[in-house]
C-alpha cells in the first residue's frame, strides 16, 4: 500500500527542501537574464516522487533495447533502404535532404572513420491496456542520461525523508540506474578504440546551452573515469569555422589557442553532437559544411549521419510492417522480434483517403512531423486543421499520421521553477513516459559490433492535460519509476 507524505511537514518546508535537494543533485538549467545577460541556475522540473511503472513493461523495455541498437545500425548501413524510405521526404524537408546528401558523399568518396558511435534513446508509453508502445526512437543529442541518476537519487531522498520509507522498500522498487557511468564509459572505450591516447573529444554545442549540467554530468564522469587523461573540447559550430580542418590522413584537427594566445592542434577522436537536430541548429552559415568536414574525417561519430538519417521518424511506419522489421532484427534477437513489432502503432500516409479516419476518431490520431526534439507534434483538435492545409501539398511527405496512445494517470507532483507544490494539492494527474538507454559501436567496414549495451533508462512525465514531454521545451518533468506488479 503506498504511504502518504508525512503530516510532520508542511508543503512550503517541503517544496524549500525539495528545490534545494534538486540543486544538490545537479537537478538544474541554465537561464539567461535579458536585462543583466548574466547567467543564473533553476531546479529543473522534476516530480516530487517517483511514478508508477509496471514492472514487466520495464524489464521488456530494457530487454528489447539490445536488438533495437543492433537494428539501427543496420538501417543506417542500408544505405538503399535508407534511400528508399527517405526519397519522399527528401523532395520536401531541405534539413535530411542536406544530411542525407552529405551521407551519400562521404559513402562515395569511402567512409574515413573506423567506426561509428551510436547513443540512442527508445522512448514508450504503457497504454490503458498495459502495452508498451513505442513513441520514438531518439538518434542524436539523446539528453538526460547524465541526470538520469540524480533524478533517482533525489527521489530516494524525497521517499525516505517526507514518507518514511526503508531503503530495503526502495531498493526493491526503484531500479539503480547507471546510465551516467555506462554513457560515459561507452565514450571512453569508443576513445581508446579509436587508438590515440593523445587525442581528444569534441563535444558540438547549441551557442547557449540550457541543459548544461546534463552534459557537463557526463564530461565530469568521463575525467573521473578516465583519470583525467581524456580531454575534452566544447565548441558550438561558430567556434568551429576556421580552426576545424583534415590532417593528411583524414585526422580531424582542431586548433586550440592557449592561455598564452599560442596555436596547439589536437586531434580528434569522437565528436559527441549534442545539437545539430534541427534547421535551428544550423542557422550559422557554415554548418553545414562543418557537418560535411566531421563527416569526412577518421574522427568516430555520435552520431554519424547514417546513424543519424536512421532515426528519422518516417522509418517507424516503415518498420511497423513485420516482414521489413524482422530483416532489420539480428537473429541472435529473433525471439524479442514479435515484442518489438507488437510496440508499433499504426500509421498512415497524409492523404485525402485517410481524412475519414479523422473524422471516425478526431481525437485519435497524432499528426508526427520528422523532427527530433518536442514542441513538433500535432494532437487532437490541432490535427485536422493542419492535415487539410497539407493534404494536397508536397509538405504531406514531410508528415506521417499515428495512432494516439492512450494511457491511464497517476496521482503525483510536478515541482516547476514557477509553480508551488501547495496549489497541487491533492496531487495532480500525470502521464509518463518511459526511455530506454542504448549504446551502439560498430566498425563501418564490416559492420561488426564491438559493443552493444543497455545503458539505463529515464522516466519522463507530465500533466495529464498536456501533451508534450519535453523536458526543455518546458511541457514535462524528470522522473523515475517506482516498479510495480
Amino acid at each position: 500500500m503506498a504511504k502518504i507524505v508525512n503530516t510532520y511537514f508542511n508543503w512550503n518546508d517541503i517544496e524549500d527542501e525539495a528545490r534545494l535537494s534538486a540543486m544538490r543533485h545537479g537537478l538544474a538549467v541554465r537561464r539567461q537574464d535579458p536585462n543583466t545577460n548574466r547567467s543564473y541556475f533553476e531546479n529543473l522540473s522534476i516530480t516530487l516522487f517517483p511514478s508508477n511503472v509496471d514492472r514487466n513493461n520495464f524489464n521488456l523495455a530494457m530487454d528489447m533495447q539490445l536488438p533495437i541498437n543492433a537494428m539501427m545500425n543496420n538501417i543506417g548501413n542500408d544505405h538503399n533502404f535508407v534511400k528508399t524510405v527517405l526519397n519522399d521526404l527528401l523532395q520536401v524537408d531541405e534539413f535530411t535532404s542536406k544530411l542525407y546528401n552529405i551521407d551519400r558523399k562521404i559513402r562515395k568518396e569511402g567512409i574515413a572513420a573506423d567506426h561509428a558511435l551510436g547513443l540512442f534513446r527508445s522512448d514508450y508509453i504503457i497504454d490503458k491496456y498495459n502495452l508498451l508502445k513505442q513513441v520514438e526512437i531518439n538518434a542524436i543529442s539523446v539528453s538526460f542520461a547524465g541526470l538520469a541518476p540524480s533524478i533517482e537519487q533525489f527521489h530516494r531522498y524525497t521517499m525516505k525523508q517526507f514518507k518514511n520509507y526503508t531503503d530495503t522498500e526502495l531498493d526493491e522498487a526503484i531500479p539503480k540506474n547507471e546510465s551516467l557511468k555506462n554513457i560515459a564509459q561507452a565514450l571512453i572505450d569508443s576513445h581508446q578504440i579509436y587508438g590515440k591516447s593523445n587525442s581528444a573529444v569534441l563535444v558540438v554545442i547549441e551557442k547557449n546551452v540550457i541543459n548544461i549540467m546534463d552534459q557537463k554530468a557526463i564530461e565530469w564522469k568521463i575525467r573521473e573515469l578516465s583519470n583525467d587523461s581524456i580531454r575534452i573540447h566544447r565548441r558550438a559550430f561558430h567556434e568551429l569555422d576556421n580552426h576545424l580542418f583534415l590532417g593528411p590522413n583524414k585526422e580531424l584537427m582542431l586548433n586550440i589557442v592557449n592561455n598564452q594566445n599560442q596555436v596547439q592542434k589536437t586531434e580528434i577522436s569522437i565528436v559527441y553532437f549534442r545539437t545539430a537536430y534541427s534547421p535551428i541548429d544550423f542557422e550559422y552559415e557554415n554548418s553545414w559544411d562543418i557537418r560535411l568536414l566531421i563527416e569526412q574525417s577518421r574522427a568516430i561519430k555520435c552520431p554519424s549521419a547514417a546513424f543519424q538519417l536512421a532515426g528519422v521518424k518516417k522509418f517507424q511506419s516503415v518498420l511497423n510492417d513485420e516482414t521489413i522489421l524482422k530483416k532489420y532484427i539480428n537473429v541472435e534477437y529473433s525471439h524479442l522480434m514479435n515484442n518489438i513489432w507488437k510496440t508499433f502503432m499504426p500509421f498512415y500516409p497524409v492523404n485525402d483517403a485517410n481524412l475519414k479516419l479523422l473524422d471516425q476518431k478526431p481525437l485519435g490520431f497524432v499528426l508526427k512531423p520528422n523532427r527530433e526534439g518536442g514542441g513538433n507534434n500535432y494532437f487532437g483538435y490541432d490535427v485536422r486543421p493542419k492535415y487539410l492545409k497539407i493534404m494536397e501539398s508536397d509538405e504531406a511527405k514531410a508528415y506521417t499520421l499515428m495512432e494516439y496512445i492512450d494511457q491511464p494517470t497517476v496521482n503525483g507532483y510536478i515541482l516547476k521553477p514557477s509553480s508551488k507544490l501547495v496549489e497541487q494539492q491533492p496531487g495532480i494527474e500525470i502521464k509518463t513516459e518511459l526511455g530506454v538507454f542504448g549504446a551502439i559501436l560498430a566498425s563501418t567496414k564490416t559492420n561488426e559490433l564491438k559493443f552493444n549495451r543497455n545503458i539505463g533508462h529515464l522516466l519522463r512525465s507530465k500533466s495529464a492535460t498536456s501533451d508534450e514531454t519535453g523536458v526543455m521545451a518546458g511541457d514535462g518533468a524528470l522522473d523515475s519509476p517506482y516498479l510495480t506488479l
